[in-house]
């Protein structure tokens, strides 16, 4: 959704969305929950704003849980290589949101979803092994 939507254009900065810290207050506006502005997002603030706080609450809250895993697990090459990922998963996005000013940058965007597929692809890999009984956390 945020490719799909260039929310990026909105809020090319981190951690602030323009001139508010974290949240924009758009979301909280009641008047802003309506149904057009969901279905006719390139003419309102709205939906773009909701879904970067939700991408970005998102990666914090996968970060703190994977912290919970990486301190018990260290040891295991496969939660260092995720926990790599994920630390160069955020960087990149914020990198793609600070030089998106105009347009998107193809080559920051691109590595943050190549990143984001090579991160899924080892979490599946975790899951399974853990289901087969090779991984414990």
């Amino acid at each position: 959704m945020m490719s799909g939507m260039k929310a990026a254009l909105m809020y090319p900065n981190f951690p602030k969305m323009n001139q508010d810290w974290w949240i924009d207050p758009i979301i909280f506006q009641a008047s802003s929950w309506k149904l057009i502005h969901f279905i006719d997002y390139d003419r309102y603030a709205f939906l773009p704003a909701l879904v970067q706080v939700l991408h970005r609450f998102t990666a914090f809250l996968i970060l703190f849980l994977f912290l919970q895993i990486l301190f018990k697990s260290f040891r295991l090459p496969l939660i260092r290589y995720m926990g790599f990922l994920l630390i160069l998963q955020i960087v990149l996005g914020i990198l793609t949101l600070l030089n998106s000013i105009g347009s998107i940058p193809i080559f920051w965007g691109i590595a943050h979803q190549a990143v984001a597929i090579l991160l899924l692809m080892s979490g599946i890999k975790w899951w399974y092994l853990a289901r087969m009984g090779r991984y414990r956390y």
